[in-house]
């Protein structure tokens, strides 16, 4: 019986209205664009079962890790409605920076956060969420457990 390989995290796919602006915005956050690629139509088209005339994407990260964010601009694009942040399916994504607060305050004026940085409740981190330009869902965690929790 061969060996079963488990898989690691690689990255999320996002698909995005206005592609340069959601580049802007996660470069701001400092990500590097790693991949940014034209695919084929008909290879995209086979792969996921739709009529796609292009996909442009682009992949960003910062090295050495290999995880990632997807941006995905099809043509043609379908503008379909985000499930509720409650609702069955994906709704948001995390990201871990060193200081939430010091984030926050770099940012806060600039992108959407749905409340100021609170401590989780059992007291480990400190998290917010905010959102891209195309509204995707970002949670904000601190690295590092904070001071006085287990």
């Amino acid at each position: 019986m061969p060996e079963v390989d488990y898989p690691g995290f690689r990255h999320v796919g996002l698909v995005v209205q206005d592609i340069e602006r959601c580049v802007a915005f996660y470069q701001e956050i400092g990500f590097e664009v790693l991949v940014d690629n034209q695919e084929s139509a008909p290879l995209i088209s086979d792969l996921l079962g739709l009529d796609v005339h292009s996909l442009r994407v682009v992949k960003l990260g910062r090295l050495p890790a290999a995880t990632c964010v997807e941006l995905l601009a099809f043509d043609p694009a379908i503008d379909s409605s985000r499930p509720p942040l409650n609702g069955t399916g994906i709704t948001h994504f995390a990201l871990t920076v060193e200081n939430v607060d010091a984030f926050y305050e770099a940012h806060r004026h600039r992108w959407p956060f749905l409340s100021e940085p609170r401590v989780s409740s059992d007291g480990r981190f400190k998290l917010v969420f905010c959102r891209d330009p195309e509204g995707n869902v970002i949670e904000i965690v601190s690295a590092k457990p904070q001071p006085n929790s287990i």
